[in-house]
């Protein structure tokens, strides 16, 4: 084969080269910038969740967390005067005055493991202050809320030990769905570490708790308020 044959076929393979790139800067440019923004992002991920951060208790500004809600909180937790340090009763009447949708789930008052639950978290005084949170909610539900505000408040108790803390924000929300999740874990109740996980950058993580929540109260009842109860047990020792 000649040398100027060898230099004519090298020619035309560069020349096709040349025009597959051409094509190919051709069909890039011809996809809109928003859908190159979108290729791109999903290229980019690897399937990971970003790290979740752990905070003490005191680094928790719970009042600016809640208040971030757009459409509904969702509650479980031992003891709410331990994470409002402001009135959260007015805090959660403002809420609802907002049409935010607010559930709360708390253990049932009549478990006969009450005292073993103050026992193994550590929470001083348990018992009393589960019932005073229950009058002082009872209170507000019977007296305080108009009917519009009622039907954006539910209240459940559970008759099991339970293993988190939960403030779940705009849980369906996909952009603005968050929660704070404080481990159950016995003893050492001055040192447990809280979480925050969004849906956002933690899908997988935030769908598991949410579920357990769900579960749980889907298996829980009403509270009726118990007046008698209410008032026999909820005085000041």
């Amino acid at each position: 084969m000649s040398f100027d044959s060898i230099f004519e076929k090298g020619t035309s393979i560069i020349e096709k080269g040349t025009s597959i790139i051409e094509k190919g800067t051709s069909i890039s440019t011809s996809i809109p910038p928003f859908m190159s923004s979108k290729i791109k992002d999903i290229l980019g991920k690897d399937g990971r969740e970003e790290p979740i951060q752990f905070y003490s208790k005191d680094e928790i500004k719970f009042y600016e967390f809640l208040i971030n809600a757009k459409r509904e909180i969702d509650i479980i937790h031992l003891n709410l005067n331990q994470i409002i340090s402001v009135n959260y009763i007015t805090l959660i009447r403002n809420l609802l005055k907002s049409g935010i949708l607010v559930k709360i789930l708390v253990p049932d008052p009549k478990l006969p493991f009450l005292s073993d639950i103050q026992e193994l978290t550590e929470i001083g005084n348990f018992e009393n202050n589960l019932l005073l949170t229950l009058s002082e909610l009872c209170n507000m539900k019977i007296i305080s809320l108009n009917q519009k505000e009622l039907n954006c408040f539910e209240l459940k108790t559970f008759n099991t030990i339970p293993t988190n803390n939960m403030i779940i924000l705009d849980k369906y929300s996909d952009s603005d769905a968050s929660m704070l999740v404080e481990p159950l874990l016995y003893g050492s109740s001055n040192s447990k570490r809280i979480f925050e996980v969004t849906r956002k950058k933690n899908k997988d993580t935030f769908d598991l708790y949410l579920n357990s929540f769900k579960r749980l109260w889907d298996h829980s009842a009403d509270y009726a308020c118990d007046w008698d109860l209410l008032k026999m047990q909820s005085k000041p020792e």
